[in-house]
């Protein structure tokens, strides 16, 4: 069944991930939120080559702004919807792809049905491997990210929505991240 989400081909269509971009919102759990950015240092869809480093501000009374780097699990194929290491099953896959916008049951189930390279949405797994600076001080009290993030790239509007997923955490804790254009000058500049 062809679904109105294809657009061209992702190499000639890359407007808002690319190398060195930035994106900025929230990770809100039940009770808190919290401001959280992404900024790419790496964007190479040939090479399935993603990574940057995670910013998050007051999840811990010790680091007023936390930092990680992460690297990229790129969707490209129906079989890999299934996450194969980070402790996840098929349940918990189905549970958290099919909260994700534009995402149909059938990318999963046919293999012809998720074309990546004209799909407006592009799904990803990021893993938070390491902090920074403190990369030898990985265990912070009221911070987990032994957990990883299932998460949805919009092309067309340049937003990012996903979940955090650990066994021992709150279920659901979502991110919802909007592009920071460059050339933008930001409101306070005029003040």
């Amino acid at each position: 069944m062809p679904h109105k989400d294809k657009l061209r081909p992702l190499e000639k269509d890359a407007l808002f991930l690319f190398s060195g971009c930035s994106f900025s919102g929230t990770q809100k759990s039940e009770r808190y939120e919290f401001p959280l950015k992404a900024h790419f240092e790496v964007v190479d869809f040939e090479q399935k080559s993603l990574c940057g480093i995670l910013s998050i501000e007051n999840l811990t009374p010790h680091l007023p702004q936390l930092q990680t780097y992460f690297d990229v699990d790129l969707v490209t194929s129906h079989k890999e919807f299934e996450t194969t290491e980070f402790f996840s099953t098929r349940k918990n896959d189905i549970e958290h792809w099919t909260r994700l916008p534009g995402f149909h049951m059938e990318y999963i189930d046919t293999e012809d049905a998720f074309d990546f390279k004209t799909n407006r949405y592009i799904y990803m797994r990021w893993k938070e491997r390491f902090l920074i600076p403190h990369d030898e001080e990985q265990d912070l009290r009221g911070a987990s990210f032994e957990g990883f993030y299932f998460v949805c790239f919009d092309r067309l509007n340049g937003s990012i929505s996903g979940f955090y997923h650990h066994d021992a955490c709150e279920r659901y804790q979502a991110i919802s991240l909007k592009y920071e254009d460059p050339h933008l000058v930001p409101h306070s500049a005029f003040v």
